[in-house]
């Protein structure tokens, strides 16, 4: 999309857009297309290009080539097996999941996606204060052009999924490249050989003080979890039998709150919450580690964990045999 209206753009890179959008359809339904919809048509009217995008010689194409990709497996369907299924994939999985939560954990108020994204984006989210400070007024140029059609994407996003009654912590997914952006353009405009002062300095030094707190949060977790089946309402069991169980980590959160604990004092001996941005090279380390451990070891035994029981009855159900 951005591309697209460049002034090297055209209309190939629109229909690559129109394409990305019908395959993003197929992946999750009306909402592959209508958020990316959405945002072009604010950025499209926040760039005074609004008679560009609907143009009939542009629009007409993107759409046929957007819902062309988009709803072909739908129609596919629908001519084989009849179109009966459209009531309930685009009724029951798209309006009322917005209007009603589709389970009772599925459900949340609606500052709950700040949450999500301050604890997904660790060990950065401290650095986003100043960093979209400093990004807020963007210099001219094809950059800043497209640091605006991401924003005006991921606030689309957040507001529309914290909006929504279904809540879950992948819907906001998409708003992490923008966050990343924000805080790389933000430190980069950061002298380097001078310590930084005010909201920098203080976005270090939470930075600093947040790898501390993980650490502690992981090596409470193997204390705290065997007691939460005891603090869950009996209730929930019916939708997550899992949660009637207490969750073992095992070895791989405390290996993530060591990790944390060691790059804390590293932070701490070399100084750099008064240079946060000679955090980045050592945070991007802690990152990959951090993702790497969480998916090898945390992922793996959660998923594990809630599916036991589901396991159980099968192997149950084996053992009785066939009906007759």
């Amino acid at each position: 999309i951005h591309r697209a209206f460049e002034p090297d753009g055209g209309l190939r890179w629109f229909l690559a857009a129109a394409a990305a959008a019908g395959f993003a359809m197929l992946a999750k339904g009306a909402i592959g297309i209508l958020l990316p919809g959405g945002a072009l048509f604010f950025y499209a009217w926040s760039t005074r290009q609004l008679g560009r995008l609907f143009r009939p010689g542009w629009f007409l194409p993107a759409l046929v080539v957007g819902l062309g990709i988009g709803a072909s497996w739908y129609l596919m369907l629908g001519l084989r097996e009849g179109f009966g299924f459209m009531q309930d994939l685009f009724w029951e999985h798209h309006v009322e999941r917005f209007l009603k939560p589709a389970h009772s954990h599925h459900k949340g108020p609606f500052f709950t996606y700040l949450i999500v994204l301050f604890v997904g984006f660790q060990p950065w989210s401290f650095l986003l204060v100043p960093s979209l400070r400093r990004s807020a007024w963007p210099e001219p140029g094809a950059g800043s052009r497209l640091l605006r059609l991401f924003g005006i994407f991921s606030v689309l996003t957040l507001v529309f999924f914290s909006i929504a009654a279904t809540k879950l912590p992948n819907y906001v997914t998409p708003i992490y490249p923008f966050l990343a952006l924000m805080v790389a353009v933000g430190l980069e405009r950061v002298v380097p050989e001078t310590p930084s002062t005010g909201a920098w300095r203080w976005a270090g030094r939470l930075t600093v003080g947040g790898t501390f707190f993980v650490a502690a949060v992981c090596f409470a977790l193997p204390f705290v979890l065997p007691h939460l089946p005891d603090q869950v309402d009996p209730k929930a069991f019916k939708e997550a039998p899992g949660l009637a169980y207490p969750l073992d980590l095992g070895w791989s959160i405390l290996a993530l709150g060591s990790l944390f604990a060691l790059a804390g004092a590293f932070f701490v001996v070399r100084g750099y919450a008064a240079r946060p941005r000679e955090l980045v090279g050592p945070l991007a380390g802690l990152t990959l580690l951090d993702l790497t451990l969480v998916v090898l070891g945390v992922v793996p035994r959660v998923d594990a964990h809630f599916y036991q029981p589901l396991q159980r009855v099968a192997q149950r159900a084996a053992t009785l045999g066939p009906l007759e």
